[in-house]
């Protein structure tokens, strides 16, 4: 006795639909337009006066003044360099 498959119909997909989009007025595309030339001018103008940072000379203070306040007085390299070799 051999036991057989019913095949299964199969349903006809309907094809997705896309929505319909409202045509655009040409009066409100030049608007937005407008709109964002004007943001764009307004980036441009805050890019060109930001003033812009000269190299520095030693990178290292620039480094150690960003950590605080402080003198190199107050570093001790002898400290940090035995705390790290234990």
């Amino acid at each position: 006795m051999t036991l057989t498959r019913k095949q299964t119909k199969r349903t006809a997909r309907r094809a997705a639909r896309k929505p319909k989009r409202t045509a655009l007025d040409t009066r409100q595309v030049v608007k937005r337009i407008d709109a964002m030339m004007r943001e764009l001018e307004a980036m441009r103008r805050q890019l060109t006066t930001v003033p812009k940072a000269g190299p520095s000379s030693r990178l290292t203070d620039e480094l150690f003044g960003a950590l605080g306040q402080g003198s190199w007085a107050e570093y001790d390299l002898g400290l940090d360099w035995a705390r790290f070799g234990e």
